[in-house]
Parts: C-alpha cells; structure tokens; sequence
C-alpha cells in the first residue's frame, strides 16, 4: 500500500524543498496584539498598505 502526502492534490514529493517552504506557513493557536493601534498591528503583515486598504481588509475579515 502506497501512502502520499499531497497539497492541493499535488504530491509533495513532486515539488521542490524551495517551493513548499515559499507556500506553507504556520499559524499558531495564541492571538497576540503588540502596542499599538489595530492598524499598526495590521501593517506588521502589510507595512506598505495603505490606512484604507488595512480598514477594507479587516472588514472583508469581519464578514466570514
């Protein structure tokens, strides 16, 4: 019996140590706020967006 581990339907052995690191991340389970304003936390994972686009994401987030 042959057992694979796949992503999205793809084998990983098929793809590159490169590749798999560039597309899986880890989330941990503890949510934690820095100092700081909402917004400034939200620039830690996009530090060149803009006010606006940080308040329209969180909202997108807030609807699902």
């Amino acid at each position: 019996m042959e057992v694979s581990v796949t992503l999205d339907g793809h084998d990983v052995r098929h793809l590159s140590q490169a590749s798999l690191r560039r597309h899986v991340g880890v989330v941990l389970q503890d949510n934690v706020l820095f100092s700081g304003s909402i917004l400034d936390n939200l620039r830690l994972a996009a530090p060149h967006a803009s006010d606006e686009q940080l308040i329209a994401a969180a909202r997108d987030l807030r609807r699902r």
